[in-house]
Protein backbone atom coordinates (compact mmCIF):
# COMPACT_ATOMS: atom_id res chain seq x y z
CA UNK A 1 0.00 0.00 0.00
CA UNK A 2 1.35 3.55 -0.48
CA UNK A 3 2.50 5.66 2.14
CA UNK A 4 0.23 8.08 2.00
CA UNK A 5 -2.39 5.28 3.44
CA UNK A 6 -0.25 4.18 5.92
CA UNK A 7 0.50 7.51 6.80
CA UNK A 8 -3.58 7.98 7.56
CA UNK A 9 -3.84 4.94 9.39
CA UNK A 10 -1.25 5.68 11.80
CA UNK A 11 -1.79 9.10 12.07
CA UNK A 12 -6.10 9.01 12.22
CA UNK A 13 -5.96 11.89 9.95
CA UNK A 14 -9.34 13.11 8.38
CA UNK A 15 -11.81 9.95 8.22
CA UNK A 16 -12.59 10.88 4.88
CA UNK A 17 -9.29 10.35 3.54
CA UNK A 18 -8.81 7.47 5.59
CA UNK A 19 -11.94 5.87 4.66
CA UNK A 20 -10.81 6.71 0.88
CA UNK A 21 -7.65 5.16 1.25
CA UNK A 22 -9.30 2.02 2.46
CA UNK A 23 -12.03 1.28 0.43
CA UNK A 24 -9.51 2.24 -2.95
CA UNK A 25 -7.31 -0.24 -0.45
CA UNK A 26 -9.38 -3.19 -0.11
CA UNK A 27 -12.90 -3.03 -2.33
CA UNK A 28 -11.45 -5.49 -5.13
CA UNK A 29 -10.66 -7.80 -2.35
CA UNK A 30 -13.70 -7.48 -0.47
CA UNK A 31 -15.59 -8.01 -3.40
CA UNK A 32 -14.22 -10.98 -3.99
CA UNK A 33 -14.71 -12.70 -0.47
CA UNK A 34 -18.60 -11.67 -0.65
CA UNK A 35 -18.94 -13.07 -4.61
CA UNK A 36 -17.69 -16.21 -3.72
CA UNK A 37 -19.52 -16.70 -0.69
CA UNK A 38 -22.68 -14.97 -2.08
CA UNK A 39 -22.19 -16.05 -6.31
CA UNK A 40 -23.78 -12.90 -7.10
CA UNK A 41 -22.19 -10.07 -8.43
CA UNK A 42 -24.87 -7.55 -7.41
CA UNK A 43 -25.46 -8.79 -3.55
CA UNK A 44 -21.04 -9.12 -3.61
CA UNK A 45 -21.48 -5.60 -4.09
CA UNK A 46 -24.02 -4.83 -1.41
CA UNK A 47 -21.94 -6.85 0.79
CA UNK A 48 -18.99 -4.71 0.54
CA UNK A 49 -21.05 -1.50 0.53
CA UNK A 50 -23.00 -2.52 3.68
CA UNK A 51 -19.42 -3.47 5.36
CA UNK A 52 -18.19 -0.45 4.66
CA UNK A 53 -20.86 1.68 6.23
CA UNK A 54 -20.35 -0.32 9.30
CA UNK A 55 -16.41 0.66 9.13
CA UNK A 56 -17.43 3.84 8.44
CA UNK A 57 -19.47 4.13 11.89
CA UNK A 58 -17.03 2.35 13.67
CA UNK A 59 -14.14 4.53 12.45
CA UNK A 60 -12.86 5.61 15.94
CA UNK A 61 -11.98 2.15 17.00
CA UNK A 62 -9.95 1.62 14.13
CA UNK A 63 -7.56 4.45 14.28
CA UNK A 64 -3.95 3.15 14.82
CA UNK A 65 -4.19 0.08 13.55
CA UNK A 66 -1.85 -0.33 10.41
CA UNK A 67 -2.44 -1.81 7.01
CA UNK A 68 -2.19 -5.58 6.99
CA UNK A 69 -3.90 -5.59 10.30
CA UNK A 70 -7.09 -3.56 8.39
CA UNK A 71 -7.03 -5.86 6.07
CA UNK A 72 -7.84 -8.62 8.46
CA UNK A 73 -10.19 -6.96 9.75
CA UNK A 74 -11.78 -5.66 6.88
CA UNK A 75 -11.92 -9.41 5.36
CA UNK A 76 -13.70 -10.55 8.24
CA UNK A 77 -16.03 -8.12 8.90
CA UNK A 78 -17.15 -8.57 4.39
CA UNK A 79 -17.07 -12.16 5.52
CA UNK A 80 -19.41 -11.78 8.07
CA UNK A 81 -21.50 -9.36 6.29
CA UNK A 82 -21.90 -12.04 3.36
CA UNK A 83 -23.00 -14.75 5.43
CA UNK A 84 -25.54 -12.34 7.07
CA UNK A 85 -27.32 -12.05 3.93
CA UNK A 86 -26.71 -15.30 3.05
CA UNK A 87 -28.83 -16.19 6.30
CA UNK A 88 -31.25 -13.92 5.75
CA UNK A 89 -32.02 -14.96 2.18
CA UNK A 90 -32.33 -18.50 3.42
CA UNK A 91 -34.87 -17.66 5.89
CA UNK A 92 -37.16 -15.80 3.98
CA UNK A 93 -39.73 -17.44 2.51
CA UNK A 94 -39.79 -16.70 -1.64
CA UNK A 95 -42.93 -15.19 -3.03
CA UNK A 96 -44.57 -17.42 -5.90
CA UNK A 97 -45.04 -15.80 -9.44
CA UNK A 98 -47.96 -15.45 -10.84
CA UNK A 99 -48.95 -18.51 -12.35
CA UNK A 100 -46.65 -20.55 -11.08
CA UNK A 101 -47.95 -24.48 -10.98
CA UNK A 102 -46.80 -24.76 -7.44
CA UNK A 103 -48.73 -21.33 -6.19
CA UNK A 104 -51.11 -22.82 -3.40
CA UNK A 105 -54.85 -21.65 -4.09
CA UNK A 106 -57.01 -20.22 -1.00
CA UNK A 107 -59.10 -17.95 0.43
CA UNK A 108 -56.20 -15.56 0.12
CA UNK A 109 -56.30 -15.27 -4.05
CA UNK A 110 -60.11 -13.60 -2.75
CA UNK A 111 -59.03 -9.90 -3.54
CA UNK A 112 -61.62 -9.03 -0.54
CA UNK A 113 -59.50 -11.19 1.49
CA UNK A 114 -56.45 -9.47 -0.03
CA UNK A 115 -57.84 -5.76 0.75
CA UNK A 116 -58.74 -6.90 3.93
CA UNK A 117 -55.60 -8.26 5.25
CA UNK A 118 -54.09 -4.54 3.49
CA UNK A 119 -56.44 -2.61 5.93
CA UNK A 120 -55.10 -4.54 8.76
CA UNK A 121 -51.17 -4.04 8.05
CA UNK A 122 -51.88 -0.56 7.44
CA UNK A 123 -53.76 -0.16 11.01
CA UNK A 124 -51.10 -2.08 12.36
CA UNK A 125 -48.10 0.52 10.37
CA UNK A 126 -50.01 3.60 11.86
CA UNK A 127 -50.02 2.19 15.51
CA UNK A 128 -45.89 1.59 14.97
CA UNK A 129 -45.70 4.96 13.54
CA UNK A 130 -46.97 6.56 16.81
CA UNK A 131 -44.49 4.26 19.03
CA UNK A 132 -41.44 5.56 20.41
CA UNK A 133 -38.44 5.10 18.25
CA UNK A 134 -36.88 2.41 20.18
CA UNK A 135 -39.88 0.43 19.12
CA UNK A 136 -40.09 1.41 15.76
CA UNK A 137 -36.41 0.35 15.19
CA UNK A 138 -37.42 -3.22 16.60
CA UNK A 139 -40.53 -3.56 13.98
CA UNK A 140 -37.86 -2.58 11.34
CA UNK A 141 -34.85 -4.62 12.36
CA UNK A 142 -37.11 -7.99 13.43
CA UNK A 143 -39.92 -8.01 10.84
CA UNK A 144 -38.47 -5.90 7.85
CA UNK A 145 -35.18 -6.82 7.80
CA UNK A 146 -35.35 -10.53 9.38
CA UNK A 147 -33.02 -10.02 12.22
CA UNK A 148 -32.17 -12.00 14.92
CA UNK A 149 -32.50 -10.75 18.62
CA UNK A 150 -28.78 -10.80 19.09
CA UNK A 151 -28.52 -8.93 16.04
CA UNK A 152 -30.69 -6.38 16.98
CA UNK A 153 -29.64 -6.18 20.53
CA UNK A 154 -25.48 -5.75 18.68
CA UNK A 155 -27.12 -2.88 16.46
CA UNK A 156 -28.93 -1.21 19.73
CA UNK A 157 -25.87 -1.74 22.20
CA UNK A 158 -28.54 -3.35 24.44
CA UNK A 159 -28.42 -6.38 26.03
CA UNK A 160 -30.28 -9.35 24.36
CA UNK A 161 -32.28 -9.68 27.23
CA UNK A 162 -33.46 -6.38 27.08
CA UNK A 163 -34.41 -6.52 23.08
CA UNK A 164 -36.79 -9.51 24.64
CA UNK A 165 -38.26 -7.29 27.45
CA UNK A 166 -38.71 -4.62 24.41
CA UNK A 167 -40.27 -7.05 21.59
CA UNK A 168 -42.52 -8.56 24.52
CA UNK A 169 -43.84 -4.59 25.45
CA UNK A 170 -44.05 -3.94 21.83
CA UNK A 171 -46.41 -6.67 21.25
CA UNK A 172 -48.16 -5.78 24.29
CA UNK A 173 -48.79 -2.33 23.01
CA UNK A 174 -49.87 -3.27 20.04
CA UNK A 175 -52.23 -5.92 21.02
CA UNK A 176 -53.86 -2.98 23.29
CA UNK A 177 -54.13 -0.69 20.67
CA UNK A 178 -55.67 -2.99 17.86
CA UNK A 179 -58.03 -3.95 20.79
CA UNK A 180 -58.98 -0.50 21.45
CA UNK A 181 -59.31 -0.28 17.60
CA UNK A 182 -61.88 -2.79 17.22
CA UNK A 183 -63.93 -1.79 20.39
CA UNK A 184 -64.02 1.94 18.98
CA UNK A 185 -65.46 0.20 15.52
Amino acid sequence: MDSLCDELIWEGAHDEKWLEALYTAYKRRMWHIARSILKDAALAEDAVHDTFCRLAQNRRSFQGKDMAEMGRIIAVAVKNTSLNMLRRMKRAVPFPEPGDAREPVSLADDPAVIAEGNEALRQIMAHVAGLDERYRDIVRLKWEFGLKTREIARLLGAKESTVRVWTCRLRQKLAKMIEEDGNHA
